[in-house]
């Protein structure tokens, strides 16, 4: 897997010598400058939940997203006379042009859905429960409140696996500001099920020479495009654009139900469509882009199952040497 490192405004030194023994950043996301390790751990396998919808007036997260993979949790004494603000526009900007996709953030009293100068259920729901950590304070002080307490959900896809990231920051009544950072990888169990970027196309096709898409929409039988689909056409277009020497076969895929030659057709019909659409709505050379449909020929998975058939059921990125 090619290493994304998230890199900020401001230099970070190559040495951290407070930092606690067998500790270190994790490779996708560094630390805000002259921060130290105080809290550390990893596990193979832990299941995170990450709140993704504020609370009610002193009620906790009305959503959960639950995070499942290889976790990392990191906890971060920051330099004095740095505001949790601060911090956290740092590592909002530096997710930003990582590609990340910001899924929930929120700060102080807001989190609760109220402007009230703190979340208290908020914050003690999303922390209190953690499991993994060694001792029962691991997650103190962030799981009482501060009126400057802020916090963020986000999501990095890579070709391999998809990388959630928890990110809190506060400060304590007495003290410096402290940053929780959780990391869960994700990785790839069905394969195209995954957001996908444009970088993660580029690596797709570099190491498999095809990528499977499953965000472009139609009607059951028939070709028109649903709008829906707009989001991962834009994502196609994003890659031409970035690498306007590279050649693709856009191709159709279908299950197995119903008659083959209708299926073939509307694979056909289906690739055709996407090749005209990224012409007319993105401007794509017209010799950039071949259409075919081959049914359902070259199956992802079986046919036998609905989750078979929902992976049969796809458009894929194929590359064009010549």
């Amino acid at each position: 897997m090619k290493k994304l490192f998230i890199l900020y405004c401001l230099l970070t030194s190559s040495v951290f010598a407070q930092d606690i023994v067998g500790s270190e950043d994790h490779p996708l996301i560094t630390r805000f400058p002259g921060s130290e390790i105080t809290h550390y751990y990893e596990r193979d396998y832990n299941e995170v939940n990450m709140a993704i919808k504020p609370g009610e007036a002193e009620k906790p997260p009305k959503e959960f997203l639950n995070a499942a993979g290889k976790h990392t949790s990191i906890r971060y004494n920051v330099p004095e006379k740095r505001t949790p603000l601060e911090v956290m526009r740092n590592y909002e900007l530096a997710l930003k042009k990582a590609g990340a996709e910001f899924v929930f953030k929120c700060a102080g009293g807001a989190c609760d859905g109220t402007e009230s100068w703190y979340s208290a259920k908020f914050f003690e729901a999303v922390y209190n429960n953690r499991k993994g950590a060694e001792t029962s304070h691991y997650f103190h002080p962030f799981d009482t409140y501060h009126a400057e307490q802020q916090y963020l959900v986000a999501k990095l896809p890579t070709a391999e696996a998809d990388y959630l990231m928890e990110i809190g920051v506060t400060k304590p009544y007495e003290g410096v500001t402290q940053v929780m950072v959780e990391v869960v990888q994700q990785e790839k169990m069905d394969e195209g099920l995954i957001a996908v970027n444009a970088d993660v196309i580029k690596e797709k096709l570099a190491k498999d020479g095809k990528i499977a898409l499953y965000g472009i929409f139609f009607d059951t039988g028939k070709s028109i495009i649903k709008p829906e689909s707009a989001k991962e056409l834009g994502i196609i277009n994003e890659f031409l654009v970035a690498n306007p020497k590279v050649k693709l076969y856009v191709t159709g895929h279908t299950d197995d139900t119903g008659n083959f030659e209708s299926n073939k057709k509307l694979s056909e019909e289906r690739a055709a469509a996407i090749v005209d659409y990224m012409i007319k709505t993105h401007g794509v050379a017209t010799d950039r882009l071949k259409p075919l449909g081959v049914g359902p020929a070259a199956p992802a998975s079986t046919n036998r199952s609905e989750e078979g058939r929902a992976k049969n059921r796809r458009v894929e990125l194929v590359e064009r040497i010549n």
